[in-house]
């Protein structure tokens, strides 16, 4: 009797198999072509009345290096979901993240404390807040780094803690440090983006409908602190009295409070 080698095909490592990438690939790069490169020479052919702007040649080669970026990025994207070739799919994504170590509550906790004496002395050095921006320059872009420290580094910080403590008990101790955080930070900023950014975490924190329960409600909270902290917080703490006229006035901070409202 014949004996049948063949391999048997198991469910632990299912294989796509995609479609071929040259046909996509070659009109994504021609549609790029047209819309970046050649769309304004070929316009500058047409017979018309209509004023056109006039641009510099670095302009030009701003806009050129753009147009590159974009195209390259695009195509090696196309060509990786389209390569012809079976991609393997791991059995589970959430294995990966269960097979590491967890960060400790301990420096969880001191993580928080170092995030939330960020925001106190960007508070001490009038950077960072939304209504003003004459503050005085830091040396080696410390301004920066504390600008943009804040507003990109700590989000992803946090949806790391996020994804850690995601399965674990302690996730409601996350939730509410992550709260009170993004709390002082849109309190301290007077920025909805800031309030926004530090509410998106909470995504990652629970499964299901409860997410979106669990970011709607901080992020309702931390819009209406940020606006309300450039009426009636951060004037005060700035001490600058035109910009006290400006916000901090009745009439500005009642009009604040009937939108808030609205």
């Amino acid at each position: 009797m014949a004996m049948n080698n063949s391999p048997i095909p198991t469910i632990q490592s299912p294989y796509i198999l995609n479609i071929d990438k040259k046909a996509p690939t070659r009109l994504a790069l021609a549609s790029l072509l047209f819309i970046y490169v050649l769309q304004y020479p070929l316009s500058r052919l047409l017979l018309t009345n209509n004023p056109t702007p006039f641009y510099t040649l670095t302009e030009w080669i701003a806009a050129y290096v753009f147009a590159t970026l974009s195209t390259v990025i695009l195509l090696l994207t196309m060509i990786a979901g389209l390569s012809g070739r079976p991609v393997q799919i791991q059995p589970s994504t959430t294995r990966i993240f269960r097979t590491r170590n967890r960060l400790g509550l301990t420096w969880v906790l001191i993580l928080f404390i170092a995030f939330g004496l960020w925001s106190y002395l960007m508070v001490k050095l009038n950077i960072g807040m939304t209504i003003w921006t004459d503050f005085e320059a830091l040396p080696f872009r410390i301004t920066g780094i504390l600008f943009y420290g804040r507003l990109f580094l700590q989000p992803l910080i946090l949806t790391y803690i996020a994804v850690d403590y995601a399965n674990s008990k302690l996730k409601w101790v996350i939730y509410l440090l992550i709260v009170g955080l993004g709390a002082w930070v849109s309190l301290s900023s007077g920025s909805r983006f800031a309030g926004i950014a530090f509410a998106l975490p909470l995504l990652f924190l629970f499964k299901g409908k409860l997410k979106y329960l669990a970011f709607g409600f901080p992020l309702l909270v931390f819009i209406i602190i940020a606006t309300a902290s450039r009426n009636f917080y951060l004037p005060m703490i700035i001490g600058d009295i035109n910009l006290m006229q400006i916000y901090a006035n009745e009439d500005y901070q009642s009009s604040t409070i009937d939108n808030l409202w609205m």
